[in-house]
């Protein structure tokens, strides 16, 4: 198996000279593809069928993901936003500097109106960030926007070879973004959301939604069955990506309540050896985007919430192993940020968002001792103003000695960040650089 020691990051962000319009194009473009693929797609065409030709959108990452194997930083990527592509797998050794890149699964190239748009007009392949280590192999988790359905692959330590099975089928006549054929405009029809993954010691978990509600499988170590719980009912339009973790004891779920930002955070807990969920209401009011850990003791969540118009905030909270009550906190100022990443580090609770107000468009890492009521204190890794990109829920995480993490820009670079523990520097790698703007736009 291949999977880092952080090594020195180099290399910035790249800058483009339409800041008066890119970043909140791109701002728009992260909500809705989460939330609403039918708003986005439609934007897209909207905004971007002038777009000059491109080249190579296998590269135009969009979601990634982060794990840590004891030896390597392994990252999942994928490219196209909302409509899916190639998914692919890096990984950099420790203590060297390389990061070397594998095709998890194909799509077969560019679709036809990559040339045209930047959001094709229908669904082209895999979307994910859902990346874990389970002590001998790597897995992974994705949904084929297609088929709307759900995909694992692994790939054994020392291994290339990567294996693919059918987690769980998408809907019939899956799927259509309100795409429209001689002036006929087709119902939407969306599978599962992107799926959020872990490992517990003895199996491989999922969770993901789809209009139906909020899913759960798992599959024991060195089996092949997948088996399927329904947490949480409800009825949605669009599914909302949920976060999954694993506490030692549980298997603890984080999701927008009833499938709806607007109806609160709501947090679903299983124990070991159970077949029950128990639910709890984090908090009533608007959240997205929602991320998940275990602390060694205590569950925290992240996510964006509303606060007024275009603006809000990253909250946290947490709940003290062998409690009930949730401890909420603002972390930062109001702004308007994506989603965010939450890790423990040490003994340290970490949180990176993406601020994309037009006027900063900066990385803001945050972090703070989990047991301190004190304020969080703020860095900027380095690389990070202008373009910076979106920070998925999977995005940051602990390798015992350093705090690192991924991140794909608006321009569709896949970057990679590192800091070693206790020290306040902040090192940067281009993983990969898209080459699939026109000169002087983002470069």
């Amino acid at each position: 198996m291949h999977v880092v020691f952080m090594p020195d990051g180099q290399g910035s962000a790249r800058r483009g000279n339409k800041r008066h319009i890119v970043p909140a194009i791109h701002s728009l473009k992260r909500l809705y593809l989460m939330a609403a693929p039918a708003v986005v797609l439609m934007l897209g065409i909207a905004i971007f069928t002038s777009a000059p030709a491109r080249a190579g959108c296998e590269d135009a990452f969009f979601s990634s993901g982060i794990a840590w194997t004891g030896s390597s930083v392994v990252l999942v990527a994928t490219p196209m936003g909302n409509s899916g592509g190639d998914l692919s797998y890096f990984w950099q050794q420790t203590g060297t500097t390389a990061w070397h890149r594998e095709l998890v699964a194909s799509t077969g190239g560019c679709p036809a109106s990559w040339e045209n748009t930047v959001v094709p007009q229908s669904p082209t392949g895999y979307r994910s960030n859902a990346i874990a280590w389970t002590g001998d192999s790597v897995v992974i988790a994705a949904v084929d926007v297609r088929n709307g359905g759900l995909y694992y692959w692994w790939q054994a330590k020392g291994s290339t070879v990567w294996h693919q099975q059918l987690v769980a089928a998408g809907p019939p006549e899956c799927c259509s973004f309100y795409s429209v054929l001689n002036g006929k405009v087709t119902p939407l029809v969306v599978g599962y959301s992107m799926p959020s993954i872990a490992w517990t010691g003895s199996a491989v978990v999922i969770a993901a939604s789809d209009k139906h509600g909020l899913h759960y499988w798992f599959q024991q170590k060195n089996k092949t069955t997948w088996y399927e719980e329904l947490v949480a009912p409800f009825s949605v339009v669009a599914p909302l990506q949920p976060a999954i973790a694993w506490t030692g004891s549980s298997v603890v779920i984080a999701s927008s309540c009833n499938g709806n930002e607007s109806d609160g955070m709501c947090y679903y807990v299983q124990p070991a050896g159970s077949a029950t969920w128990g639910r709890q209401v984090v908090d009533t009011g608007y959240s997205l985007f929602p991320s998940i850990a275990w602390t060694g003791s205590a569950v925290v969540i992240a996510a964006n919430v509303g606060v007024t118009g275009s603006d809000n905030a990253i909250a946290t909270w947490t709940q003290a192993a062998g409690t009930t009550a949730w401890r909420k906190e603002q972390v930062g100022a109001v702004s308007q940020y994506g989603g965010p990443a939450v890790g423990a580090a040490g003994n340290s609770v970490v949180v990176a968002a993406i601020d994309e107000n037009i006027k900063l468009q900066v990385f803001d890492f945050w972090w703070k001792d989990q047991t301190s009521s004190g304020t969080w204190a703020l860095q900027h890794p380095p690389g990070s103003a202008q373009y910076s990109g979106w920070m998925d829920p999977g995005g940051i995480t602990w390798t015992g000695k350093s705090i690192v993490m991924a991140s794909t820009d608006a321009c569709g670079d896949l970057d990679y960040w590192w800091q070693q523990f206790a020290t306040p520097t902040w090192h940067k790698q281009r993983v990969v650089t898209s080459g699939n703007w026109p000169p002087s736009t983002c470069g």
